[in-house]
C-alpha cells in the first residue's frame, strides 16, 4: 500500500532537507513501513508531497512516530492520502 502525505511548507529548504532525511533513517523498512522520498506535485495545490510504502494499514496505523516538533508557521498543514 502507498500513503501520500501533501502538504505546504514555507520554511528554509535547509530544514526541509533535514526532516526527509531523518524521515528516511527512521522508517527505513523497520515496522513494514519505508519513507520513499518528498516530491513536487503537479496536480495537487501542495508545494510536496511525502511518498511512503506500508505494508499494510496495520502497519501504518501502528508505526512509531518520529519526534518532531512541528512549526505551524512554516509547515501549515496536510492531507493524508491511502492507496491500496
Amino acid at each position: 500500500m502507498y500513503v501520500l502525505e501533501h502538504y505546504d511548507w514555507f520554511g528554509p529548504i535547509k530544514e526541509l532537507d533535514e526532516m526527509a532525511k531523518k524521515l528516511k533513517e527512521h522508517f527505513n523498512g523497520k515496522d513494514g513501513v519505508e519513507f520513499l522520498g518528498r516530491y513536487a506535485p503537479h496536480n495537487k495545490k501542495f508545494h510536496w508531497t511525502h511518498i511512503y510504502k506500508a505494508k499494510d494499514y496495520n502497519a501504518w496505523v501502528n508505526r512509531k512516530p518520529m519526534e518532531y516538533k512541528r512549526d505551524y508557521k512554516v509547515h501549515t498543514h496536510s492531507i493524508v492520502e491511502i492507496y491500496t
